[in-house]
């Protein structure tokens, strides 16, 4: 396994752990981790664009908050450069969506 598989390994390990959900395949949310590729995790952030309906508790202040309070944000696989509210933000809600999928969209999961 080389560098960037342990940190990946270790950015997930994290990341269930603070959301309380285990993965039962890591392609989700290794997507969800992953951001700027070609593609990237917009689909999974698609899947969680229903935060438009609640905007006081799902915006984007609020989530980026939620984030960084969390500590999700230091799982993002970032090359050590500091998360963005933006990055915070979609973060929170492509790890949200990587539940979603992973779990065969249930919603209990999420």
């Amino acid at each position: 396994m080389d560098f960037y598989q342990q940190q990946q390994q270790r950015q997930q390990q994290r990341t269930e752990e603070l959301i309380g959900y285990r993965f039962r395949s890591n392609k989700h949310v290794i997507e969800a981790l992953t951001p700027g590729v070609p593609g990237g995790n917009y689909r999974l952030a698609v899947v969680e664009d229903w935060s438009t309906m609640c905007e006081n508790l799902l915006g984007n202040n609020n989530l980026a908050r939620v984030t960084r309070e969390t500590g999700l944000a230091a799982c993002v696989m970032s090359e050590g450069l500091p998360c963005s509210n933006k990055q915070a933000t979609t973060l929170l809600e492509v790890i949200v969506g990587a539940v979603y999928l992973d779990s065969d969209c249930d919603m209990e999961s999420v």
